[in-house]
């Protein structure tokens, strides 16, 4: 298994809850395409709302290339990763 061939996503920025702000399941609601899932369990259903900073794009499946696109502010910068030797390890 090749742990470098990876694709996701990573978001930073400021996080709010629906244990603080009652709200957040009313706004869900507007968004969900699925609002099938606030019938008969809105009482367990707890909402995580992410106000984005940064966002961090990441698509090495294909050869393995660690080319990261980061968007923030408005701006796209492309973040390309250094060659770094493979760590050494011991084997006991």
């Amino acid at each position: 298994m090749n742990y470098r061939r990876i694709k996701g996503v990573q978001i930073f920025g400021k996080a709010k809850t629906s244990f603080d702000d009652e709200f957040l399941l009313d706004e869900a609601k507007i968004y969900t395409p699925a609002p099938y899932l606030f019938k008969d369990q809105t009482a367990d259903l707890k909402i995580i709302k992410i106000i984005p900073e940064e966002i961090v794009y990441l698509n090495s499946l294909e050869a393995g290339d660690r080319t990261k696109q980061v968007l923030k502010e408005n701006t796209v910068e492309i973040r390309k990763e250094e060659e770094r030797p493979l760590a050494k390890q011991t084997l006991v």
